[in-house]
């Protein structure tokens, strides 16, 4: 009896020693150690008018590797277009907005190349296409300040204050008109059509004002008339972008 006791406690032994799991201990956590490898979505092609505006959501993304920093810089951009990131300079993943803003550029297709830059993985290259088209409202062509020159005294040479008038199309006021005055103000309907203006017969501070001219770029010429009690004036006046 005492032979089959021993054996009893030997196979006990042995099941303590192989039959309890060994511990198991986590190897560290690490950073991908591949190579840095970048995703940018987000660039396409658009159109916009001649002043006008467009932003783009830019999904800037590491695909692998250490996180590294990313500089984004822009070229071939017209006159009159300019292209600003929210963040030009930042360590992915992140998203950024990219404007695309026009003020008077001329119109045309223009291919942009916008590059995104780190230590790892050098230049890469993104193109997208910008059509700029003609003015949907040419009043907007016009808001700003002009310098007034003409023939009539009071059109020696002053600051006016063009503006578009709401919900007309193609309608400008005109601040400042013949004699310097933001107060004498009157408004002028723009032809597209053939680049004309027409300043309808209206009446302002007790003087009546009424012409038509031309217009291009950056500049008007009205030819018109001022009648009053004690005014009978012909003008000839250009209105030029200060």
């Amino acid at each position: 009896m005492k032979g089959i006791y021993i054996v009893g406690a030997l196979v006990g032994l042995l099941c303590v020693s192989s039959c309890t799991k060994p511990t198991t201990i986590n190897d560290p956590v690490y950073n991908d150690p591949g190579d840095f490898e970048l995703e940018v979505i987000g660039f396409h092609d658009t159109s916009l008018e001649r002043s006008d505006m467009a932003n783009y959501i830019i999904n800037v993304n590491k695909t692998s590797g250490a996180t590294e920093k990313v500089a984004f810089s822009t070229y071939n951009e017209p006159n009159g277009m300019t292209i600003e990131f929210e963040k030009r300079t930042g360590e992915p993943s992140y998203t950024t907005i990219m404007s695309v803003k026009t003020v008077h550029t001329p119109m045309g297709t223009y291919p942009i190349r916008v590059t995104a830059a780190s230590p790892s993985i050098g230049i890469q290259e993104y193109k997208f296409n910008v059509e700029v088209v003609g003015y949907s409202n040419e009043a907007t062509a016009f808001i700003g300040d002009f310098n007034e020159t003409g023939n009539c005294a009071q059109a020696g040479g002053h600051t006016t204050r063009i503006e578009a008038v709401d919900g007309v199309n193609n309608r400008i006021n005109i601040k400042g008109f013949w004699q310097g005055t933001f107060t004498n103000e009157i408004y002028a309907d723009l032809i597209p059509s053939n680049k004309t203006i027409v300043v309808p017969s209206q009446t302002q501070n007790g003087l009546t004002f009424q012409g038509s001219g031309t217009y291009k770029d950056g500049e008007l010429t009205i030819n018109y008339t001022v009648t009053g009690n004690l005014v009978n004036d012909n003008c000839s006046s250009t209105f030029i972008r200060l």
